[in-house]
């Protein structure tokens, strides 16, 4: 085999590369840097420590101090060097960007925000009080949310493009699987799969089985299951949904910002992600065991404890914990006197 398939081969795996969800973020940020070192007057490319250390320091101070993306930025301008074909920076000039990268890390006293979960209640109290499920839309709005929060789904895996032929059926067990694309944790071209259960009260399932019912999507193979809703207009007076066009993510944000609105929450303090953090923290709440947790969200690491963002629920399981443990002396503490 010669040189010249290789290289063919080569160029259609960069192009997958550059047809990546993330890439304009890295266009972005190269756009940005490339400004900066022109109004410098520094050499953009191939990079040097004082031309990125100069970049993330001005982006640092821009940002009020905070330096949680710094690392990510460094990675664009590595990503844009690699397909620019140019040189990277020598492991000294590594050596000292990490020295400028930690000192910032350090100097961040910006507290992380982290949005606040969309818990199962909440989706219920929607449904009862805020969405028609005779409606499609709302049905709609009420079945991807109840997707999101039962499969514990990334954003980028509820849109993704999940067709019929994504899904697989046990009806006697009421069981569905979706299967999804390569994304965070499937790095191969098989993608994953997500095991979603029936269970007391609202589920996914439940609305799933109703939702291909009512629209016949049993043997409409390539059809999305997700639709994109299509606003009345004077010709069309009535809202429909284009099963050939998966729904977009902005729409559905908006969506659910209004019910948030509606159920008198700030939006603010919500994003999509809010769903995989509401069932991973509807989880910890009743006791499931934390291994079931990471490999039911489909953690490799440790990171699923930071989606446990009940803190009353966490003091109140530290006191009953801590509570147990001194029962033999809570009698004689009780009949000391304590000054306040």
């Amino acid at each position: 085999m010669g040189i010249y398939p290789i290289l063919l081969a080569l160029q259609r795996i960069e192009l997958k590369i550059m047809d990546k969800s993330h890439s304009d973020y890295i266009i972005n940020i190269n756009q940005r840097y490339l400004h900066f070192c022109y109004s410098v007057k520094l050499l953009g490319y191939p990079p040097s420590y004082t031309s990125i250390a100069g970049f993330i320091s001005m982006f640092v101070e821009q940002h009020q101090g905070s330096a949680k993306s710094i690392n990510n930025i460094v990675s664009a301008i590595h990503v844009m060097c690699y397909y620019l074909k140019v040189n990277w920076l020598s492991e000294g000039e590594v050596y000292q960007l990490n020295k400028i990268k930690k000192q910032l890390h350090l100097n961040d006293n910006i507290a992380v925000r982290r949005r606040s979960p969309i818990l199962l209640e909440m989706i219920r109290a929607a449904m009862i009080n805020v969405w028609n499920l005779n409606d499609p839309v709302d049905l709609l709005i009420a079945t991807m949310s109840l997707c999101a929060h039962n499969g514990l789904l990334r954003a980028q895996d509820l849109f993704c493009g999940i067709k019929v032929k994504h899904l697989s059926w046990d009806l006697k067990a009421k069981l569905v699987a979706i299967h999804l694309k390569p994304g965070k944790v499937a790095k191969d071209g098989c993608g994953f799969k997500v095991y979603i259960k029936d269970f007391l009260g609202p589920s996914f399932y439940k609305l799933i089985l109703h939702w291909f019912n009512i629209n016949k999507l049993w043997y409409q193979a390539e059809l999305y299951i997700f639709p994109k809703s299509i606003q009345p207009t004077k010709a069309y007076p009535n809202q429909s949904m284009d099963f050939h066009q998966n729904s977009s993510r902005p729409w559905f944000l908006r969506c659910i910002q209004r019910m948030l609105t509606s159920l008198n929450l700030d939006s603010s303090n919500y994003s999509l992600h809010s769903f995989r953090a509401g069932g991973a923290t509807d989880l910890f709440k009743v006791g499931v065991p934390y291994p079931k947790i990471q490999k039911y969200g489909r953690w490799k690491s440790d990171a699923a404890l930071v989606y446990y963002r009940d803190e009353i629920e966490i003091a109140t399981s530290a006191a009953v914990a801590f509570g147990n443990g001194v029962n033999n002396i809570t009698d004689d503490f009780e009949d000391l006197k304590i000054e306040r």
